[in-house]
């Protein structure tokens, strides 16, 4: 996805924004050793605003910002977001190998997405080419990620419409279908017979629209609703854990 680009002699004044310090520190001195001048921030507590998040990165008057999105922080998607419309050029460094997530960043505003494992030569590449005004990634594959994003948020907002149509002991039944319980441990638990479950389970497939169970535990994953463990039969009677 690389361009070839010219060397550019001017220094680039790069900020690094990442969650491993280790991490961090190794962009650090590699980018330094290769001329550039580098401040590296650490990662922001969980109580940290996102405006005081990008208040601390646009301090350092960056040209590159290089951040890694996993922050255990909110903020990460505000900081993308601004320092672009700043003028500052946002390259996201990830381990995400989901290309829609990638697409979304894009769609945010980043001049460009890598995965963390790309080697140096081409993150320098990179670099180079923000320095002499060209693009990182092709313009074709950024549009295509970015459509992916728009797919998947669509998909993602079709599949939570269709489980705002449950009730609320659909819900629960669907919950338990997640974490892989059968007809028989839900009836236990909830002390009703495998018919009534059974009848529970047609309506929710039927509201969601699919024809099976695994279809029904499908779109939850796809809305990424994610319950948490319901209670389970076990020695002890209904609703003890097993």
């Amino acid at each position: 996805l690389f361009r070839s680009v010219r060397m550019v002699p001017a220094p680039c004044k790069i900020t690094v924004l990442a969650r491993h310090e280790m991490f961090a520190e190794a962009l650090q001195v590699a980018l330094t050793s290769a001329g550039h001048e580098v401040q590296r921030l650490s990662p922001p507590e969980s109580s940290t605003s996102a405006t005081r998040l990008v208040e601390a990165v646009a301090r350092t008057c960056p040209r590159v910002l290089l951040v890694d999105p996993d922050l255990d922080h909110d903020g990460a998607s505000a900081l993308i977001r601004t320092l672009s419309r700043c003028g500052v050029s946002v390259v996201v460094l990830t381990a995400e190998i989901d290309r829609a997530r990638w697409g979304g960043w894009l769609f945010l505003g980043a001049y460009a997405v890598l995965s963390k494992s790309v080697s140096l030569t081409d993150l320098l590449a990179a670099i180079r080419a923000i320095g002499a005004g060209r693009e990182v990634l092709a313009r074709d594959e950024c549009h295509r990620l970015v459509a992916l994003y728009h797919q998947q948020r669509n998909e993602v907002r079709d599949c939570r419409a269709r489980l705002d149509a449950l009730t609320q002991r659909e819900r629960e039944v669907l919950a338990h279908l997640v974490h892989g319980d059968t007809v028989s441990e839900i009836a236990a638990v909830h002390v009703v017979s495998e018919a009534t479950v059974r009848t529970q389970v047609k309506s929710i497939l039927a509201k969601l629209g699919v024809t099976s169970q695994l279809g029904a535990v499908s779109v939850a994953f796809r809305a990424r609703w994610r319950p948490a463990v319901p209670a389970r039969p076990g020695p002890g009677g209904p609703g003890g854990r097993r």
